[in-house]
Formats: structure tokens, C-alpha cells, sequence
């Protein structure tokens, strides 16, 4: 079983272990987490053995690991792959390596059985036919489901909107004698706190949550819904597919994801989980719409005309076509799998890539050309290089960058941080407030945003706002500790992030510090913050980083970096 969440397969190995290990059956997992260790402030899923597993779950990358490396005999005879969330394809980033990873399972078991899932398919018989896959195409809903479309003429009149529904919701009682609840989705997570505090303050059990939380507290908070402690909770879209829980209701509060408004298949998704099977009567849909509304940044439509679309129109078809080196990535991730192959057979593997739109010729030389194949006699070889990039899943772009770097003798952390930057840091509430009280507009609280960056450097603006004196001596401390290079583009630079990144890593290495108090650290003495959840999945990011530069280092026999690296990921992990 294979979907693209480490939250989700974590739920189905749990699922699966209660439900078959009664019948003697082993499952096995595996996401290709690191081994951080954080206490209790996050959930670290350890990788197991497969190799006597008789069912397996993880991610797309964490299976495909096993297959890049040539390990792929572990997994054994493999009778039945399920790939959830099919329509993931349509990802920029994610849908090549799954196109790749399914056509590499093909080529590698020719005769297990594909079952592809998706609730969110625009064109189900087409991409049926791409995949080779009989469609089963089941439309009824256990759960019956209503539609309401709510106009607000404000923001406030959608709070009290919300408090109205979550109201009456909770005092619905099914059938099966379960109290009606409320998910409410929004926009961001400044937006999902702000409607939680206001709905608290009324009197009302409500939840924020959100990936930034840590695992604990995500942990409580599903608990808590799911035994009826809260009335409701608010989340963001980017974790609507995370949170799991028995909602009668969902409560659309914005129709838009950051700046932009959601899909189609993002709102049949979340809307997809007012009601549940065995304890609600009916689920029910609201859809709270502000009258010409327009979102800075968004295409120019209004939030109503957006809901009437989402309400008419049919799914997203899912769409699939990747650049020359989306196609070297996944081409390299098989004759690394198989250390050696017969070009007749590369042929038949390229052929099943729906999203290939290079000639396999050009492809080839792109990868010989970079070193990381060789080509005699009709056949195809890995180069260690070549192996050393598809088991880190380096595109060849990035190994471009590491080795340019790595010669200069650049710092080891700062390659992997520009390779893997940590973009979710904030400004705390107070600096943003003041920003705009001063300039009369909404700021963005990330810190590299254009507008944080821009008013940074005050020295350089002639007609500013007059800020207070704290603010100054804060962008004075930031400009002397992070953004002090002497480049023309700063603060636009990369070299603050990498400055800010490095303090960060610091905290950790020397100070030995966990994800709550290096948020607390940075927020006492930067008024910056960062979430503990969005932390620690950068750091597991950043060492697989690390781990990829030690490979290739080891390659271009550069024998100080790679061992620095490494020494690096054994201090993230246990400092």
C-alpha cells in the first residue's frame, strides 16, 4: 500500500497491523524518516524490514529507496500494489517520481496486480486507459450530503456565521446518537488561529490544527475530536488530507490556499469528509462566500463566482508532462535499480512513462554527457556517481550545484541548505502588527517575503513610515546577523536564509536544543518564529540532504566533506 503522506501511512500500518496481525500476518512500513531524536515532540516512524513482510506500507519514496538502490529483491514476490491517491500524477514536483516509480514496479514485478485509487478524477476513463488499468467507477455516497452556499457581506458576519452552524451542528444528535461536528477550512494558519481564538472567546470547544503543531498536540486534538471534546476544528487545506476525523459538517471560510483559490479536486476532497459511515445520518457542506471579494495575488475573480464554479463544474482531469530533467531523474532511478540494462529493455520501461516528453536518445546523452551512465554494446550501466544521485533523489541540477560548491570548498551545511532551504520562518505578530499600523496594508508574516524584505533595509527608503525605535534596532540586529553580505541584491540574496538556517542548526548541534525551544530562542531573541512540526520536518529533509552529499562526495573522492556530513547528520539526530 503506497500514498504520497507519512501521516497516512502511518494510519493504514496501524490499521493494517490490528486488523492482520491476528492472522499471523507481518506488516512492515516504511517513509524514509530520519532518526531525529526529539522526545515526544514528534512521531519518528523507524523504517522496518521487508524482507519477510507480507504487507508492506509507505510512501511513494520511501518504497522507491529500496527499488533506486537495487534492493528491490527484498520486497520479494509481490502479489497486489495499491496506489493511493492517483491523482497525485498531476503534482508538479511528486508527480514524475510517481509516474516513474509506478512504470519501475511494472518493469521490476510484471506480474503483480496495479489498484489505483482517487475520489478526485476528472478524467477517470482516460487515465484507466494510460495506466492499463480496468476502471471501476463507484459514484454512490453512503452518506447522503447537503450543499449550502452562506453569503456574508464580512468577515465578521462569516465568524458569526460559523459560530451560528457550529451551534446548531452540535446540537443535531444521529440516529447513532453522535453529536454533530464541525472541520472548518481556511486559508492560512494565522487565519485558522484567529477564527479558533473568536470562537473560544463565544463560549465554544475549538481546535487549531495544523502541521506546524508538534505530534502531541495533533495527537490531543484528534483524540479529542474524535471523543467529542470539541465542537470544532480549524484547519488549513494543506493538511485537510492529514486530518482523518469524524466530521458531520465541513465550513468552507475561504475558498482560497495562501493567494490562490483552491481546485475542483481540493474541494470535493475536503468537502468529501462531512460524514461518516456507522455514525452520521447526513454530512453537510457550507460554503461561506463574500460578495466580490478578491484575494491579493489571486487571478481576478471574486469569491463567488469561484464557489458557483466549484459547486458546477466537473474535476480536473489529471494531466501529466515533465521536462528533460524530470525524464533523466526517473530514467537513472531505473538503470539504477538495475545496475545494468539492456537498452532494448530501457526502451520498454521509458515507453511507460505517461509524462515522457524527451526522445530517449536525447535523455541518454544527458545523463552520459553528466557522468552518470555508460553505454557498450547494446547496454546501459549506473557509474557510482549516477548511483550515488538516484538513491538521494538528487536531480541533476542539484549534483550540478553540490559539486560546483563542494570544489570551492564551500561549508558542507551551507551546500546542503542551499539545496535544502527552510523557508516557514515567521515574524511574530507584534512586528507584523506594526508594519501594518505604519503602512496601512495586510503584511505577509513570512520573513522572506518581498514585503518583509523590502522595508528591511530602512536606511534606503527616503518616504518611510515612521517606525518605532524597537523595530529599527530589530532589522538592525537581523542586518548585522543574517543578512550582512555585501551582495546588490540583498536581502533578496540567498545568503540570509543560509545565515538564519545555520542559527538554527547551531541551536541544535551546540546548544543541544529541542523543536519547541529553538522556536522559543528565536522568538525571545528575534521576534521570528518558527513551528516546531514545520522544524522537524526540515531537519529530516536537511539530513537527507546531508546523506546525499556524503554519497556524492565519496564519488568525487572528496573524503573531508563527505565525512563532515555525516558527522553533521549524527549530531542532528542525537546532539
Amino acid at each position: 500500500y503506497l500514498c504520497n503522506l507519512v501521516a497516512l501511512a502511518n494510519q493504514k500500518y496501524e490499521t493494517f497491523k490490528a486488523r492482520y496481525s491476528k492472522l499471523g500476518l507481518k506488516v512492515a512500513i516504511r517513509v524514509g524518516m530520519s532518526k531525529i531524536d526529539v522526545g515526544e515532540e514528534e512521531l519518528v516512524i523507524v523504517d522496518e524490514d521487508v524482507k519477510n513482510a507480507n504487507i508492506i506500507v509507505g510512501t511513494y519514496e520511501g518504497l522507491d529507496y529500496l527499488i533506486r538502490s537495487g534492493q528491490y529483491s527484498d520486497l520479494g514476490d509481490i502479489g497486489v500494489v495499491i496506489i493511493d491517491e492517483i491523482q497525485s500524477l498531476s503534482d508538479e514536483e511528486r508527480g514524475p517520481e510517481l509516474d516513474g516509480l509506478i512504470a519501475r514496479i511494472r518493469s521490476l514485478f510484471p506480474k503483480c496486480q496495479i489498484i489505483a485509487l482517487s475520489a478526485s478524477v476528472g478524467n477517470p476513463e482516460e487515465l484507466a486507459r494510460n495506466l492499463n488499468l480496468k476502471l471501476v467507477r463507484y459514484s454512490e455516497r453512503p452518506v447522503p450530503l447537503e450543499r449550502h452556499l452562506v453569503i456574508c457581506l464580512s468577515e465578521k458576519d462569516k465568524l458569526k456565521a460559523i459560530e451560528n452552524v457550529i451551534k446548531q451542528e452540535w446540537r443535531t444528535i444521529s440516529s447513532r446518537g453522535f453529536r454533530g461536528q464541525t472541520i472548518i477550512f481556511t486559508n492560512s494558519r494565522r487565519r485558522a488561529h484567529q477564527i479558533s481564538n473568536w470562537l473560544n472567546k463565544r463560549g465554544l470547544k475549538v481546535a487549531t490544527y495544523h502541521a506546524g503543531l508538534t505530534y502531541p498536540r495533533r495527537k490531543m486534538i484528534e483524540l479529542g475530536f474524535e471523543n467529542g471534546f470539541y465542537q470544532a476544528v480549524v484547519t488549513t487545506y494543506a493538511l485537510g488530507a492529514g486530518f482523518d476525523a469524524p466530521a458531520s459538517m465541513v465550513v468552507f471560510e475561504s475558498l482560497a490556499q495562501g493567494i490562490n483559490f483552491i481546485t475542483k479536486s481540493m474541494f470535493e476532497n475536503m468537502a468529501g469528509r462531512a460524514g461518516r459511515l456507522g455514525k452520521h445520518d447526513r454530512g453537510r457542506v457550507v460554503i461561506l462566500v463574500e460578495p466580490g471579494k478578491k484575494y491579493r495575488g489571486a487571478v481576478e475573480e471574486t469569491e463567488d463566482s469561484v464557489a458557483i464554479k466549484l459547486l458546477e463544474e466537473e474535476l480536473e482531469p489529471v494531466e501529466f508532462s515533465y521536462d528533460i530533467e524530470g525524464c533523466a531523474d526517473q530514467v537513472l532511478a531505473y538503470i539504477s535499480a538495475k545496475g545494468e540494462v539492456f537498452l532494448d529493455d530501457l526502451k520498454q520501461y521509458y515507453s511507460m512513462l505517461l509524462g515522457a516528453s524527451e526522445n530517449l536518445d536525447h535523455v541518454l546523452e544527458t545523463l552520459l554527457k553528466d557522468g552518470m551512465i555508460t553505454m557498450n554494446n547494446g547496454k546501459v550501466a549506473v557509474t557510482p556517481l549516477g548511483r550515488a544521485t538516484a538513491t538521494s533523489f538528487y536531480k541533476l541540477s542539484e549534483v550540478k550545484i553540490a559539486k560546483k560548491y563542494l570544489k570551492d570548498d564551500m561549508n558542507v551545511l551551507d551546500v546542503a541548505i542551499l539545496l535544502e532551504p527552510f523557508t516557514q520562518i515567521y515574524v511574530s505578530t507584534k512586528v507584523q502588527g506594526e508594519l501594518e499600523k505604519a503602512f496601512n496594508v495586510r503584511f505577509s508574516s513570512k520573513l522572506f517575503s518581498d514585503a518583509i524584505l523590502d522595508v528591511m533595509d530602512v536606511s534606503t527608503k527616503k518616504e518611510m513610515p515612521k517606525l518605532p525605535k524597537w523595530l529599527l534596532e530589530l532589522f538592525a540586529k537581523w542586518s548585522l546577523e543574517f543578512f550582512n553580505c555585501k551582495c546588490k541584491e540583498a536581502p533578496f540574496c540567498e545568503h540570509g536564509i543560509v545565515n538564519l538556517c545555520k542559527k538554527i542548526v547551531k541551536l541544535r548541534l551546540e546548544e543541544k536544543l529541542k523543536l519547541r525551544e529553538i522556536s522559543s530562542r528565536l522568538q525571545k531573541e528575534y521576534e521570528l518564529y518558527v513551528y516546531p512540526g514545520d522544524l522537524f520536518r526540515w531537519l529530516d529533509s536537511l539530513i537527507h540532504k546531508l546523506r546525499g552529499i556524503s554519497r556524492l562526495a565519496k564519488v568525487w573522492n572528496l573524503k573531508e566533506a563527505a565525512e563532515t556530513a555525516e558527522q553533521i547528520v549524527k549530531r542532528i539526530e542525537r546532539p
